[in-house]
């Protein structure tokens, strides 16, 4: 469901009363304001089209991680399974994350369509987990609490 924000807007004054400078003033007035709402709609488009590519670039990242999950999952079984296992274990995590952030992310542009709201808040990314087998087991007792 969609919802628009109508302003109120006084009744127009009978314009037969009305001499031509006051209905000068009134058509300018007018175009002032169907100019500013042209411009705040371009502007809402430009934002809508900016979080469709960011939400496009995500949902990308995360088949990508999915992809790689997987892959790692059929390599497992080899030498170095306890190395692949810890890489899977932080890639899920990554996934998750995404993931809930998505879906917040989502949830807060349903309530800011719904409130009539167009405030844009930049969206922060996770720094990538990657320690080229320098970190020894640093990270393998990390535990990560999702709420």
């Amino acid at each position: 469901m969609r919802y628009v924000r109508v302003q109120w807007m006084p009744p127009l004054p009978d314009l037969d009363q009305l001499d031509s400078e006051a209905l000068k003033t009134l058509i300018l007035a007018l175009h002032e304001q169907v100019f500013s709402h042209r411009k705040q709609l371009t502007t809402q488009q430009e934002e809508i089209l900016s979080q469709r590519q960011q939400l496009a670039s995500r949902d990308a990242e995360i088949e990508h991680l999915k992809l790689l999950i997987a892959k790692l999952r059929r390599l497992q079984f080899g030498r170095s399974s306890e190395k692949r296992e810890y890489q899977i274990e932080q890639l899920e995590l990554q996934l998750e994350e995404l993931e809930t952030r998505r879906t917040k992310e989502a949830a807060a542009v349903e309530e800011s369509a719904s409130a009539g709201s167009s405030v844009a808040r930049p969206i922060r990314r996770a720094l990538p987990i990657t320690c080229h087998g320098k970190c020894g087991s640093i990270f393998r007792s990390r535990t990560v609490e999702v709420s």
